[in-house]
């Protein structure tokens, strides 16, 4: 056998005292005592499915989980050591050994669980090494006699089917951690009993429910009996299926549901999921178990009230004592004869429940069911045309046991399939309610689960204590391993093959790589794997369909064994035609990585660390180059891991490090980034490596820009400038000058950065770069944006878009739809702007770029804020104000807050509001975005009628717009509003003139000039203004409720009284449907006004901000006042 890591469990036994025992007796008659105790020790551990690893004198050590593994080996190591104690103290009753302790405790024994090398050891027979042998060896001594004393890690896998006293906390021989100890007591469940999941909802399980309960259905109108046959793996669901049928059939049907199930081992009783049946059938729970002298006339009572007719009681009787281990008639049957009296009274029996009430039979673990449980299931098949009970199966599939009945009956038969993606998601969600939106964990736990319900328990739980998902406990491994050495020697070299591959892979590469090995991929291998639902392929490519399945193929291999086939692996991709960079690094380095572990390995270069850090950073360099920095950021650590035993290596340590800080700072992983940075600068002195040091200072100008220090990114970005040009790397100093302008974009001097623009878009055209060239106009568009020339953006980011595709860009590529999706909504194309935004959260996800998701959230916040979803907008852009926070950035902060402050003051959560308000001036002082967060809480205090306080703030953020030259009309029509706030009518109508053209040119213009219209008398032109705006696809829902308030005040101006409450209350149940409380209240408040009211300024409502100007319009055509 070849060395493998392997989940074992061991046992430790050692008989106390042996050496007193011996000393006075002759050696023969110790020799007996000792093959009388062995020979039952040994028969206990080959029936619990262990293998004796050594028998050391007096002690004896065993394993469970290797050769082969089974899914509850650690729990049969318990069980086993349990009945080692009771097996001992019946030899020592035997009176093999005179003068033996009488309280039987001749034997202390340790069990523990965990990872172990197993094979041959210079030579010598299959054995265990590692540190969990010894931890056995000292549980074993730390165990008072008579007892089992086990590891944490063994509690932790059996805790659900045997109960367990806390022991003391010991220290393992040459260890510092201390290992906790536990007391095994006895069994609190058969053998193979799983806990089901019953803490979480039942799903994607709808279609067979509904299957079988119509089914169920049929078998009762017609009064015939139906079989149905449930295939699944293990964790998959099948025993969870089978009791909520049950729960379904006696909600829908009442009667009774009678349960039986096979176990792997130790049960004595062939009969046992036969008996479980019969002892519910007829009451005789606590009875039914050993000899029992009143049991038949316990079970004539209760077959009397179910069969008070019945002439072969006495038969019925006699069957059910031999199947429940009582003393009958029928013990003295042979065989053939015996099954025959089984058979027979059986079928009358449930022949009586049938007609006693609707009845169904489940068994479940059918593959673990002995011959004579096949056998009465044959003969109740055959009875079923004529006996109106359900019977239900489970078992595992494309086993050599189990039933496969014929179709003689009525037989609904399937395999239940691993849950889909929606469907795992939901469950995740009912075990994780914290964690219900975070969509990276979610399709973690799906790739790694596979759909599988048990392991997405189980990884659910690891992520629940904060473990990294992608651990695979022992639960899952262990699972998953004896899955695998089910499999013939072909199928499993093609699973071991493809783990190294990884999680997928092409066919072709599989079956070279076999052959190199020496193991081809045999006819109907893949089929087998397929069936088995361990492999998937379609196109030429293969994939596990878990991520788990990999893992633990691959965690079973040596680390000798995974070196050897990862440095063959990259010598067989090596030879391809166009082999892949990724995929040639990564088994190159993990070679490398492997043989620093080991030190040598034969078949492996100890020269493949060279070639393994060459091809990380040409692979990292390119992944950085097309926008996959999460990948460009692995394969830059992969390389760093691997320098510390090559220190000679440090000029490519810095590159490493450059690209992986240039990475990080694209995702806004700021610390990180700043720690790289610091470390290459440290190491990189100016006069020694220009290009590197400048480099690293173009980073560091980035790193303060994004952290609101304007001046320390210009200091670093000229320094970086000048050392590039000193060096005559005119390709880094282009990209320096990129740079600068670009934080010169965000800083609005719009003049200073098409300086540094246009200087580096010449270098780039000297050196033709296109790449370059895309970026420059990429920002250029940028800036026409912050002009406001919207068609001018438009038209650059379309071009940027397609050359950056054509390049294989993506991080480019995001760039240029984000943007088009923002200047979309600018240009109130609602729709095109939430499509882009929602493809490009949608490839930034599989980037893993977090800050492009958070910005598109926010962009469409804004878009459900604008077209009236407050509700959905505010949850957007609460989320993206939880990723902002958590990645750092305060640009990106002030983005979502922006919006949020706005959402919730129309919502009237005004201390939410104020909070975020705060917030958002806070972060201001530090975010490069100069007026734009002053402009939200100007607008969001507009809103609540908070006109002097919005007047203020629409002061500072035109004195910035000054300075930084960007065009934005919001703040002066924010002015023009607030002003009509405080009914001053003719100074609002001054502010909007002075826009000129562009007083007119958006419906929020048209809005806010269609109010102060009617508020200067001028009702005809506020009803025309207002009907523009309503017509307006582009007008946001609160544009409409400005120019319905302006049309209800023109039609009351105009004799319309009628008309303008209409229109006022059909206005006002518009913007409740949207949930604007302030909005809903203000025309609230016009209808009072209809009605002659004059409004308390005084009052406190939501709208009261907005009385004065109430009370100033005219409601009436005598009150409409004359403007000048």
């Amino acid at each position: 056998m070849h060395d493998e890591r392997r989940i074992v469990t061991v046992l430790f036994a050692d008989l106390v005292g042996f050496t007193r025992l011996a000393e006075h007796r002759d050696p023969e008659q110790v020799k007996r005592f000792i093959d009388s105790c062995f020979e039952v020790l040994v028969g206990d551990i080959e029936h619990y499915g262990g293998r004796v690893d050594k028998i050391l004198g007096d002690g004896v050590l065993a394993l469970f989980g290797a050769p082969i593994s089974h899914e509850d080996d650690a729990e049969r190591a318990v069980r086993c050591a349990l009945q080692m104690h009771r097996s001992l103290a019946e030899v020592v009753e035997a009176g093999v050994l005179a003068d033996a302790p009488a309280d039987g405790q001749l034997m202390r024994i340790g069990v523990n669980t965990g990872e172990v090398l197993v094979g041959s050891l210079a030579g010598t027979d299959y054995t265990a090494m590692g540190d969990v042998v010894n931890t056995a060896a000292r549980l074993q001594t730390e165990a008072p006699p008579g007892r089992v004393l086990v590891g944490d890690s063994t509690r932790a896998l059996t805790h659900q089917a045997i109960a367990y006293e806390r022991g003391d906390v010991v220290v393992p021989r040459g260890r510092e951690q201390t290992e906790t100890t536990w007391l095994a007591i006895a069994p609190t469940a058969p053998p193979g009993a799983r806990h089901r999941l019953s803490d979480t909802p039942l799903v994607g399980r709808a279609l067979e429910l509904e299957a079988v309960a119509a089914t169920q259905a049929l078998s009762i109108a017609r009064g015939r009996g139906v079989l149905v046959t449930i295939a699944a793996e293990a964790g998959v669901g099948k025993t969870r299926l089978l009791h909520e049928l049950g729960r379904q059939f006696v909600d829908r049907h009442g009667g009774r549901v009678l349960h039986g199930t096979c176990v792997p081992y130790g049960e004595a009783n062939p009969w046992w999921p036969i008996a479980m049946v019969l002892e519910q059938a007829l009451g005789l729970g606590g009875h039914g178990r050993g000899p029992r002298p009143d049991l038949a006339a316990i079970a004539a009572e209760r077959l009397a009230a179910i069969d008070p007719d019945g002439d072969v009681r006495h038969s019925v009787v006699d069957m059910v004592c031999h199947l429940l281990g009582a003393p009958s008639e029928l013990d003295r049957l042979d065989s053939p004869p015996v099954r025959s009296a089984i058979h027979q009274p059986l079928g009358r029996l449930l022949h009586a429940l049938a007609a006693d009430q609707p009845t169904v039979i489940t068994i479940d673990d059918l593959h673990w069911a002995s011959n004579q449980v096949i056998e009465a299931l044959d003969y109740i098949a055959d009875l079923l045309p004529h006996l109106p009970i359900a019977l239900i199966v489970a078992q595992r599939p494309h086993g050599d046991t189990g039933w496969w009945p014929d179709d003689r009956v009525t037989n609904l038969a399937f395999e239940l399939e691993p849950l889909g993606k929606a469907e795992t998601f939901e469950m995740v969600a009912s075990l994780l309610p914290d964690h219900a939106s975070d969509l990276e964990l979610l399709t973690t736990i799906f790739d790694r689960s596979g759909g599988n319900p048990l392991f997405v328990h189980e990884l659910a739980a690891l992520a629940r204590t904060g473990v990294e998902v992608p651990v695979l406990p022992d639960t899952l491994r262990t699972i998953i391993g004896a899955r695998l050495d089910q499999l013939a020697r072909d199928d499993r070299n093609v699973i071991d093959n493809a783990a190294t591959l990884g999680t997928s892979g092409t066919l072709d590469a599989l079956a070279a790589f076999g052959e190199r090995l020496g193991q081809p991929v045999i006819s109907g291998a893949l089929e087998r794997l397929e069936e088995r639902g361990l492999l998937a392929t379609d196109g030429g490519r293969w994939r596990f369909l878990s991520d788990s399945v990999r893992d633990a193929a691959y965690a079973t291999m040596s680390k000798t064994s995974r070196a050897q086939r990862h440095a063959t692996l990259a010598e067989v991709l090596g030879e391809a035609a166009q082999p892949s960079l990724d995929d040639l690094a990564h088994h190159t380095a993990a070679a490398a990585q492997l043989l620093s572990e080991l030190g040598s390995v034969p078949g492996v270069s100890p020269l493949i660390a060279e070639d393994a850090l060459r091809l990380l950073y040409n692979a990292a360099r390119r992944a950085a180059l097309r926008g996959s920095f999460r990948i460009a950021i692995a394969q830059a650590s992969r390389g760093l891991e691997l320098l510390p035993q090559h220190p000679s290596l440090h000029t490519i340590r810095a590159d490493l490090l450059l690209i992986r800080a240039a990475s990080n700072l694209e995702l806004r992983q700021f610390k990180a980034a700043w720690a790289d940075v610091d470390d290459v600068l440290i190491a990189v002195p100016a006069d020694r490596d220009g290009p590197r040091r400048g480099e690293a200072l173009r980073l560091l100008g980035g790193l303060h820009h994004a952290m609101g220090a304007q001046e320390a990114a210009r200091d670093a970005l000229t320094e970086s400038a000048r050392l590039l040009r000193a060096s005559n790397r005119a390709d880094l100093l282009a990209r320096a000058l990129r740079s600068r302008g670009f934080i010169e974009l965000f800083n609005g001097s719009l003049v200073d950065a098409e300086t540094y623009l246009a200087q580096a878009d010449a270098i780039y055209e000297s050196l033709g770069d296109t790449s370059g060239r895309a970026w420059i106009e990429q920002h250029r568009a940028l800036a026409a944006f912050l002009r406001g020339d919207l068609d001018d953006a438009a038209q650059r980011l379309t071009v940027v878009a397609a050359t950056m595709d054509r390049l294989g860009d993506l991080n480019g590529v995001g760039w240029a739809q984000g943007m088009s999706a923002f200047v979309a909504f600018y240009q109130s194309d609602f729709d095109r702007a939430d499509a882009l935004a929602c493809a490009v959260a949608e490839r930034a996800a599989e980037r893993g770029d977090e800050w492009a998701m958070a910005m598109m959230r926010t962009l469409r916040a804004h878009v459900s804020r604008w077209r009236g979803n407050l509700a959905e907008a505010l949850e957007g852009a609460k989320a993206a104000r939880t990723a902002f926070r958590r990645i750092g950035d305060p640009l990106g902060l002030t983005q979502a807050l922006s919006v949020l402050v706005r959402v919730q003051v129309a919502l009237g959560q005004f201390d939410d509001a104020r909070r975020s308000g705060d917030e958002i001036m806070s972060v201001a002082e530090t975010s490069p975005l100069g007026s734009i967060p002053v402009i939200a809480v100007a607008g969001a205090a507009m809103h609540r009628g908070l006109a002097h306080h919005a007047l203020r703030r629409v002061i500072t953020a035109e004195d910035a717009m000054v300075v930084s030259q960007i065009s934005n009309d919001e703040p002066a029509l924010i002015r023009v509003l607030a002003t009509a706030q405080l009914a001053d009518f003719d100074d609002a109508a001054r502010v909007l003139a002075a826009l000129g053209p562009r007083g007119s040119a958006t419906p929020m213009a048209r809005a806010v000039g269609a109010v102060v219209d009617v508020g200067l008398g001028h009702a005809d032109r506020a009803l025309a203004a207002a009907g523009t705006v309503r017509a307006d696809p582009g007008s946001s829902y609160f544009d409409r409720a400005l120019a319905e308030l302006a049309a209800v005040s023109a039609l009351a101006q105009t004799g319309h009284h009628a008309e303008a409450v209409s229109c006022a209350h059909q206005a006002r149940e518009r913007v409740r449907h949207v949930g604007d409380v302030i909005a809903t209240d203000l025309f609230l408040l016009i209808a009072r006004r209809l009605d002659g009211e004059s409004l308390d300024e005084q009052a406190d409502t939501p709208a009261s901000g907005w009385i004065p100007m109430l009370n100033a319009l005219a409601v009436t055509p005598a009150g409409v006042r004359r403007s000048r």
